[in-house]
């Protein structure tokens, strides 16, 4: 079974599982109260679950599960909101450090794509401005949690179709393209959202990058 198969499976099972809870409260076959405490965090859970079993295990996708767990918990009282403040953020930045490091051994060779010339910039409680002038850009990953990353590509050379991966999580990333290329956007955003104001480009054999953009309680803009 692939990849997109397992996670509309997922979907399907759980829509089918509120379904059944819902007719049943509804014909009083039991009762049961779907709005628990710290119900809303499954907005921040399920999708990351989600993510995983379609695209695989991403650093994104763990920040996030990270993030809803620890507000699950604490609002079914396993441990006090003051807790969760003094614990939350450097637990977050012991995460993140550890998903930094262990991307180094987890990169895969992609045919036909120089790894060491695809950019990946990270923000983390921090803030990046880069501008690529007169140089060949080839993709790459762009992430900021609790920053930004402003990442101007109007001067770059882009001369062949390239793969770009965007996640925002409580905070904000704003890219700029060159004319002379199509964007083609993936969209995906809890509690955020992912603006594509590029121009559309028709002309022949033009190159297409193609950006995967997630956004949890933040924005994504694209130029």
């Amino acid at each position: 079974m692939t990849r997109r198969n397992l996670s509309l499976l997922f979907l399907g099972a759980i829509l089918i599982f509120l379904g059944i809870l819902w007719g049943g409260n509804s014909f009083e076959i039991w009762d049961v109260d779907i709005f628990f405490h710290g119900w809303w965090t499954l907005f921040l859970i399920i999708p990351p679950i989600f993510g995983m079993i379609q695209h695989g295990v991403k650093s994104f996708d763990l920040v996030v599960l990270f993030i809803g767990l620890i507000f699950l918990f604490s609002s079914l009282g396993f441990f006090s909101w003051t807790m969760v403040s003094k614990l939350f953020l450097p637990a977050l930045l012991i995460v993140i450090g550890l998903l930094v490091i262990f991307s180094i051994f987890r990169r895969k060779a992609v045919p036909g794509i120089d790894r060491e010339a695809m950019a990946h910039l990270s923000a983390v409680f921090s803030g990046i401005k880069h501008d690529f002038i007169n140089e060949t850009y080839a993709g790459g990953r762009v992430e900021a949690v609790f920053g930004s990353v402003d990442l101007d590509l109007r001067g770059a050379m882009i001369e062949q179709d390239i793969y770009m991966e965007v996640n925002a999580v409580f905070g904000g990333v704003k890219i700029f393209f060159p004319p002379n290329v199509k964007v083609v956007a993936e969209k995906s955003a809890f509690f955020g959202g992912v603006s594509d104001k590029t121009v559309t480009n028709n002309a022949i054999n033009t190159p297409q990058v193609h950006v995967k953009c997630s956004a949890v309680f933040g924005g994504v803009d694209l130029f």
